[in-house]
């Protein structure tokens, strides 16, 4: 048999000639003539049909054999056919020992086509840091290939990637650039990608005209390929239930579980299919059959650690038991879905699921802004106008139904003082009100001196919580002491352990534990803390029983912790279970107008009669806004309590000290700096590093004005 030929026509795409040519049934396969098995399966795999039995022969006829080339081709064949099938962990290490194999050979092509099937398989199961790794590497081998349309092929499977997490803006981004450079290279299949990623993004913006347009090209493209022919099912059942047509969506639905089913009954197509099916029997108010779907659904989605799929079932759940008034239920499955839809970073879904939640009656008119709040920041970033006015409705309608504890004036942690102009800081603190009362962890994330041990006593005081605020510094701790100090020991659990102690989280219970420096704590203390706050038990050294606990965790850190985890210095898990909730302080360059309320303040309490020299203290809060300040503001209260006593307490003092050396040179910064760029605000900002507001502000201050270009007039 011309094997040569065969290997042509896989190239030209001609699948049913290379089936006719080889009669599998017929052929007496050997060693010598093994590829036939290996090139048969790959046409079968690319015309949707899905038998293993053929490669199966030639795995175990090249295992003995020195023949690496067509061992890893093989084994790569092997691992498509296990992800259709939904054996996801075999087929990741079918695809590890592919690579390897390849990576001798130095064949780049099937590296390329190993770390793209890789790269899938972390998609499916929501690992994007994975799923980038492998992604960019297969593309930096088919650009050393120059094989355009393979690179236009990833290109699109990282463009649904940023679909599903909810980045829009990127996922337009890749979208044009397919479109603009590779569309010319895209075969039937990733044309059918291309069209589909396109109609899903324009159906969540509402943008149904469009969808149509992209499904009729769609209906253009051959219908050989049967798991795009099976997507084709699945996209017009979405268009239908975005169109609100549901009726007609649960139709079509059921025509694509038909042919899922027998493409393959355990895979991904299965598990999205009958979830969408939960989700028009939802809206259809069919809860028996919401419930099935979602449970069949939900039964392959955990065989193959689909964890979108798995949150989306749950918040079908959660919708399932709010029909039946289960509220106990129903309010344990939407936290479900929150928190592994946060942890996978699906922040669309994630943002839906805390809408449906807030309207859900299942929750008070404080939690319920705390659920809305960071919805809207998402959906107001991604520009998705249909929800950012239902959430501003809402918003608008509650009002606030917390009264919090009333605490002892010599509470060591009364509300503290919070000083503030700037309109975001007003925002955060009445979301950091919101978040209080919510049990999720908060994690509060600034630059070093912006007042997050401030804003994490501010949550304490409104969180309704009984029990004491413990602060846990993880910079000042030794390393060999975190677990002690964390979980407390047993008398007798190591040389000088006298008597039994307990830990903070012990200390906390009842109360919150503010984990301050977070992003200083060892790897090995991280997967500890991770499981209690799992398993939300604290077990000592040197103890036998674990103790229950009941404690809000707030953490704090002045590090990139997504950074952090994409470099696994910190744990990803850990770091996604503790921003379920997150408060990003800006530095005090992006909120200028609160030195003068806090000079003012700080002045005050060093015993200053602000009031009597409010003209002054004005002057040189004027002043004291040409300065960067790195160290925010425990740099500024530093630098006025150093020059108040520096002055021996004389404003008059102060100021001749400190205003020959800014005034004057600041205005020629800022004057030379809108010269430098034509009077480009922004550009001007960024070469003075500072905000677009400040330079604003400091036109008017100085009372500059933009030269007139005499050619314009």
């Amino acid at each position: 048999m011309n094997i040569d030929k065969i290997k042509q026509l896989l190239q030209e795409r001609k699948y049913k000639d290379v089936i006719s040519i080889i009669d599998i049934n017929k052929a007496q396969i050997d060693l010598e003539n093994v590829e036939l098995l290996i090139y048969y399966t790959e046409a079968s795999l690319a015309l949707g049909e899905y038998e293993s039995r053929f490669i199966d022969k030639a795995i175990a006829l090249l295992r003995p054999t020195n023949d690496i080339g067509s061992f890893a081709l093989a084994k790569y064949l092997k691992a498509r056919l296990e992800i259709i099938s939904g054996e996801l962990l075999s087929a990741q290490e079918n695809l590890n020992e592919s690579y390897v194999y390849y990576k001798r050979l130095d064949d780049l092509r099937g590296m390329a086509r190993a770390s793209n099937l890789l790269s899938y398989i972390a998609f499916q199961q929501g690992n994007y840091i994975t799923f980038d790794e492998h992604s960019q590497r297969s593309i930096y081998y088919y650009k050393k290939l120059k094989l355009n349309d393979k690179i236009g092929m990833v290109l699109l499977n990282q463009c649904l990637a940023q679909f599903r997490r909810g980045n829009f803006k990127k996922t337009n981004l890749i979208l044009n650039e397919v479109r603009l450079n590779f569309i010319q290279y895209l075969t039937d299949d990733n044309l059918y990608n291309l069209y589909h990623i396109s109609i899903l993004k324009n159906c969540l913006i509402d943008n149904l005209i469009s969808c149509k347009e992209q499904l009729e090209l769609t209906n253009q493209l051959s219908k050989d390929l049967k798991r795009e022919v099976f997507r084709q099912h699945e996209i017009t059942a979405l268009y239908y239930y975005y169109k609100k047509d549901f009726n007609k969506s649960e139709e079509i639905a059921l025509k694509g579980l038909d042919l899922a089913e027998k493409i393959a009954s355990q895979s991904t197509l299965i598990s999205q299919i009958k979830r969408l099916l939960g989700d028009v029997y939802i809206k259809l108010n069919d809860y028996t059959k919401a419930e099935k779907y979602a449970s069949e659904a939900l039964l392959v989605a955990e065989k193959i650690n689909e964890r979108v799929e798995i949150a989306a079932c749950y918040r079908i759940f959660g919708q399932v038991e709010m029909h039946k008034k289960n509220k106990t239920k129903a309010k344990d499955w939407f936290e479900q879905a929150c928190q592994l839809f946060a942890k996978i970073q699906s922040n669309y879904e994630l943002a839906v699921t805390r809408y449906l939640s807030a309207e859900s009656g299942l929750y008070t008119k404080a939690e319920q802004s705390a659920l809305l709040y960071p919805a809207l920041d998402y959906f107001k970033s991604e520009e998705i106008t249909a929800y950012i006015e239902k959430i501003e409705k809402v918003l608008n309608n509650l009002t606030t139904d917390i009264a919090p504890i009333v605490r002892k004036q010599t509470d060591r942690f009364a509300c503290p003082k919070i000083i503030t102009k700037n309109k975001q800081m007003h925002r955060l603190l009445d979301y950091a009100k919101q978040t209080s009362v919510m049990n999720d962890t908060i994690l509060i994330t600034g630059d070093t001196g912006t007042g997050k041990e401030l804003f994490a006593q501010y949550i304490h005081y409104h969180s309704n919580r009984k029990g004491q605020l413990v602060t846990v510094n993880a910079a000042t701790i030794p390393e060999t002491m975190f677990e002690s100090e964390l979980f407390g020991y047993e008398k007798g659990a190591f040389t000088g352990a006298n008597k039994s102690k307990p830990g903070k989280f012990e200390l906390a219970n009842g109360g919150t534990l503010f984990l301050d420096e977070i992003g200083e704590l060892p790897l090995n203390m991280q997967a500890k803390l991770l499981r209690v706050l799992e398993e939300k038990k604290v077990e000592r050294l040197g103890g036998i029983a674990k103790k229950d606990i009941n404690v809000k965790i707030i953490a704090a850190t002045n590090k990139n912790l997504k950074e952090f985890s994409e470099k696994n210095i910190f744990r990803s898990d850990l770091y996604f279970r503790l921003q379920v909730f997150e408060i990003a302080l800006p530095p005090l360059c992006d909120r200028l107008e609160d030195i003068e309320p806090l000079v003012s303040y700080f002045l005050e309490e060093y015993g200053f009669d602000v009031e009597q020299n409010r003209e002054k203290v004005t002057k040189l809060a004027d002043i004291f806004e040409t300065s960067r300040w790195n160290g925010n503001i425990r740099e500024l209260e530093n630098e006025l309590k150093r020059l108040y006593l520096l002055s021996e307490k004389s404003i008059d003092q102060m100021l001749k000290i400190y205003a020959p050396i800014q005034n004057a040179t600041h205005r020629e910064k800022l004057a030379d700096a809108l010269e430098k760029t034509n009077w480009n605000r922004r550009e001007a900002a960024r070469l003075l590093n500072v905000s677009e507001s400040s330079v604003r502000r400091w036109i008017e201050k100085y009372n500059l004005h933009e030269p007139i270009n005499i050619d314009n007039i």
